[in-house]
């Protein structure tokens, strides 16, 4: 009599919850209008608008305005003065121009710039706004590559919840031939229960892989720094959206709640499938490639900075006179006197030592930076490399060869138990292990995906 209760009551438990997935099933059909995907092109575009990118532009565009700033000669100086005003017999009588015994001057000053300073001076603002707007662009690929990683792990936990909604749906049908076939006497109730267990596991990879999906989709969010939802993704009358649309729910609670969260607009979208070819690649000049990218070029134009600088410090040798011309005049002594004038600065040859070894020592650091930059770069570029290649071929060999026989094995244990020809130790071993190379294959997809769009990015080649 135990034994018959728990079954009345397992009957019981799984008839609520289809009852439940009919509901959330209808609730999710009756806003698939409202469901969108987006592409890996079109998330990427988006990177550029992104807020840390638009600080490293605003940051390019005021190293563009120090050209203009060091592009320019000392501004002369105007000078007005009021000078011998006798204080003890008095300024005497008259206007104050004509009469007042005061001498009045109005004077002109410039600076006479030698050394080539100004050209210096703009050469190092050139190189600095050329390494800076080189930043701008590196930014703006830094960016792209977060998106890429975050877009895959998005579609990865996509066609995860496919895989695992599939795996829950075939579980529950052996759990109905269970029960059939345990009614007619041929499998024990022990049987029966462990079939249930294996279908409740497959139900809560299913609710985690909901919970992954949504935690990618607020990630991918937060990269593109725009909206993403209905208002700008593109149509989702794929076969693909229809699968996503058909995703099993766990339990009415899980559904109420993601229910909520789309009647917010948060999460209803999705990523298309931009699934790169799965090609080989040639082998490349890491080094000249290295020598391409906007860091490198960042670190070049801050060592030709550096070197502009050093001549500039060297230029302070040369002294820089100020000339200068005024006009005076005195009441009762002349009308219009003019005056000539010269300043020169005196400091000896060696008064800009300091300057010239602080130049020289950012000299070496940039040209340090520059060097360590290119190896570390040339090295990164030789470990994506290895590392599309390692994905490519782990991928061919689950795509082409173990998933394939997997899925053949999966399906003759399947049959062969409906028929009573296989244990049930073997058919839970046997979807196991399809269950581990589904995964573990659409991984090294997502893997070679990752290599293969930062590839792409690294070489400055439009994503296909």
């Amino acid at each position: 009599m135990s034994i018959r209760r728990k079954i009345i009551k397992r009957k019981l438990q799984w008839l609520l919850r289809s009852i439940c997935f009919i509901w959330a099933l209808t609730s999710i059909e009756s806003s698939a209008q409202a469901l969108r995907l987006i592409g890996l092109h079109e998330s990427l575009e988006a990177a550029p608008k992104h807020e840390r990118v638009l600080a490293a532009l605003r940051i390019a565009e005021a190293a563009d305005a120090e050209i203009r700033i060091a592009d320019r000669s000392p501004a002369p100086m105007l000078s007005a003065s009021l000078a011998s005003i006798d204080l003890e017999h008095g300024l005497g009588s008259g206007p104050l121009f004509n009469g007042k015994s005061i001498d009045k001057g109005l004077g002109f000053d410039w600076i006479w710039e030698r050394g080539e300073k100004r050209a210096l001076r703009t050469s190092v603002s050139k190189a600095q706004a050329l390494a800076l707007r080189a930043e701008y662009q590196e930014s703006i690929k830094q960016q792209q590559l977060i998106i890429i990683d975050l877009f895959y792990e998005t579609l990865s936990a996509q066609d995860r919840l496919i895989i695992l909604n599939d795996l829950a749906k075939s579980a529950e049908s052996l759990v109905k031939l269970a029960t059939q076939r345990f009614r007619l006497g041929d499998i024990s109730a022990q049987d029966l229960v462990r079939l249930e267990i294996e279908a409740e596991r497959a139900s809560g990879d299913l609710r985690q892989s909901h919970w992954l999906l949504d935690r990618a989709k607020l990630q991918l969010r937060l990269a593109v720094g725009s909206p993403l939802g209905p208002q700008v993704a593109g149509s989702a009358n794929t076969d693909r959206t229809k699968n996503l649309l058909h995703v099993r729910l766990p339990n009415s609670e899980d559904a109420s709640n993601r229910d909520n969260q789309d009647s917010l607009g948060e999460l209803s979208w999705g990523v298309a499938s931009d699934w790169p070819k799965v090609i080989g690649v040639p082998k490349v000049a890491l080094e000249k490639l290295a020598d391409e990218t906007p860091a490198v070029k960042a670190a070049w134009a801050r060592l030709q900075s550096a070197k502009s600088q050093i001549e500039l410090a060297r230029a302070q040798d040369v002294s820089d006179p100020s000339y200068g011309v005024g006009f005076n005049h005195y009441p009762g002594t002349s009308k219009a006197i003019l005056g000539l004038r010269a300043s020169i600065p005196l400091y000896s040859k060696h008064y800009f030592e300091g300057e010239k070894q602080r130049a020289q020592a950012l000299w070496q650091v940039a040209e340090a930076q520059h060097a360590e930059l290119v190896r570390r770069t040339v090295t990164e570029l030789e470990v994506l490399y290895q590392t599309r290649a390692n994905a490519y071929a782990r991928l061919t060999q689950f795509e082409n060869e173990m998933l394939p026989k997997s899925l053949k094995v999966a399906l003759q244990a399947e049959q062969a138990f409906a028929k009573g020809g296989q244990t049930l130790t073997d058919l839970l071993e046997t979807r196991r292990t399809l269950k581990l190379i589904q995964l573990e294959a659409l991984q090294w997809r997502t893997e070679f995906a990752k290599a293969e769009r930062a590839w792409t990015v690294r070489l400055d080649r439009s994503t296909p």
